[in-house]
C-alpha cells in the first residue's frame, strides 16, 4: 500500500493492519457510538453530555471546560 509508505509508515505493519482489519471492529464500534451521539460531522465534541458541532471559539471552549469543571463533583459524585 502505497499510501502508509508515502506517509512514512512501517509498511509491513501498516499492510498487515489493512488486510487482515484489525482495526475494523473498533472503527465499527467507534461509528455506531458517534451515530447514538448523533454526531453527524466533523470536528464534533462532546463534553459532559453537550454537543458542538464545528469548529468552537476559544471562548466558547473556555465556557464549556469551565461549566465541566463546576459539574465535575456532580457528575461522578467525587469531584475532581
Amino acid at each position: 500500500m502505497r499510501f502508509g509508505a508515502e506517509l512514512g509508515l512501517d509498511t509491513a505493519s501498516f499492510n498487515a493492519c489493512v488486510d487482515n482489519d484489525l482495526a475494523l471492529a473498533r472503527v465499527k464500534a467507534e461509528n455506531q457510538l458517534a451515530e447514538q451521539r448523533g454526531v453527524v460531522k466533523t470536528p464534533t465534541l462532546i463534553v459532559n453530555g453537550k454537543k458542538i458541532e464545528g469548529v468552537p471559539s476559544w471562548e466558547l471552549m473556555r465556557q464549556t471546560i469551565e461549566q465541566a469543571l463546576v459539574l465535575a463533583p456532580l457528575v461522578n459524585g467525587r469531584g475532581l
